[in-house]
């Protein structure tokens, strides 16, 4: 249960820590313009990964993806961000949690 609760901690954590460094630097309006811009790219993005998710039904991910779109190069490359991505998303989340933590006592 503490684990589970480590990991939707971790999760729900970068979501949140991002904004405070973004908003210190780019001010109200900088930061809506930001966050406008990276809603449009989310959105593009999350409707392209549901195209392919259906067009492409293999487990996978983006490993699959780029296997069928670019080869095994491609795949390969794909698989290795993804892994990249996996392994350094939680160290640097749960390093932002440990400097807020910090911060407040």
């Amino acid at each position: 249960m503490h684990l589970w609760a480590l990991a939707v901690g971790l999760v729900i954590s970068g979501e949140y820590f991002g904004w405070n460094y973004g908003w210190g630097v780019a001010g109200t309006i900088g930061f809506l313009i930001a966050t406008l811009i990276i809603t449009l790219l989310y959105i593009t993005f999350v409707f392209s990964f549901t195209e392919l998710s259906t067009s492409i039904p293999e487990a996978g991910g983006p490993f699959s993806y780029g296997l069928r779109a670019f080869g095994p190069w491609g795949g390969l490359l794909a698989g290795y961000a993804t892994l990249i991505e996996f392994l350094l998303a939680t160290p640097a989340i749960a390093l932002a949690l440990g400097s807020y933590l910090n911060f407040l006592y």
